[in-house]
């Protein structure tokens, strides 16, 4: 569980990450009367909707666009654990994983590291997030 700190001066504390969700607010435009809202606003939705960015681009609606996709992008994002499988106790069956690994280039001898992304299953890793090693096979050791 990762906790982000609040420290504004109307709103202090700790949020925690597993249960955030952001909102937009979009932008409106140039108004007759009033301020002109030409920013698109990022929110953490917790009530008051603390705003955390302001999303500029130019025109209202493209800036509406890009707040909506990064809100939606992080309310969809499911939870990622750093699987090692140089431990006794590997993950539940279902648990999404990161995976770190290391190989070398046969060309070249040179070590690389990636960062691959799977979910452990009955039989092993599983699920189509492993198609980088299929990119690397030839140099993968």
């Amino acid at each position: 569980m990762t906790k982000i700190k609040l420290n504004w001066t109307y709103a202090k504390g700790e949020l925690d990450t597993d249960t955030l969700k952001l909102i937009c607010l979009p932008a409106r435009g140039k108004r007759s009367f009033g301020a002109d809202e030409l920013d698109a606003e990022l929110c953490i939705k917790d009530g008051m909707n603390y705003q955390i960015a302001e999303i500029h681009l130019g025109d209202v609606e493209s800036s509406n666009i890009l707040c909506e996709e990064i809100a939606r992008r992080f309310n969809e994002f499911e939870n990622w654990h750093e699987c090692k499988d140089d431990t006794e106790a590997m993950p539940e069956i279902g648990t999404n994983c990161i995976l770190r690994v290391e190989y070398q280039n046969l060309d070249d001898g040179e070590w690389y590291t990636d960062y691959l992304t799977s979910t452990w299953g009955k039989f092993g890793w599983a699920e189509d997030y492993l198609e980088r090693i299929a990119d690397i096979a030839n140099e993968y050791r």
